[in-house]
């Protein structure tokens, strides 16, 4: 085990490669606040990659019956979203309004914007 230079053999730092051990908890709440905000934002997307991503099977590996119980529920939830979605569109619950919503699509118009006048974006080139 190599420690940093400030730390102590009780504060090993997270290390997020090593998934041979469990998740630290404020890892897992993390990951949780991050599907709350997914779905509050309307965005299934965002929840799915979550869900399927690396971190999400390393919780689930050490999960508890209640963290198994929890990561279930938002399944379910994403399986509702999508079944949803199938019907009135993908994206149908996306909210556009949410205010991370509108900064997001914002930064992406300046990027974009960015690209353009710099002869180098996807949709310059498309047009």
């Amino acid at each position: 085990m190599t420690l940093a230079m400030s730390e102590t053999p009780q504060q090993k730092s997270f290390n997020p490669f090593d998934h041979s051990v469990p998740m630290p908890q404020e890892r897992i709440d993390f990951f949780m606040q991050c599907l709350e905000r997914g779905e509050d934002r309307g965005d299934w997307s965002y929840v799915e990659w979550h869900l399927r991503g690396e971190m999400f099977r390393w919780m689930r590996k050490f999960a508890d019956a209640d963290l198994s119980q929890q990561i279930d529920k938002w399944e379910e939830k994403l399986a509702d979203a999508r079944a949803y979605e199938a019907v009135h569109g993908k994206g149908s619950l996306y909210k556009t309004g949410h205010p991370i919503n509108v900064d997001l699509e914002r930064r992406i118009r300046e990027r974009d914007e960015e690209l353009r006048q710099a002869g180098r974006s996807y949709y310059w080139m498309k047009t």
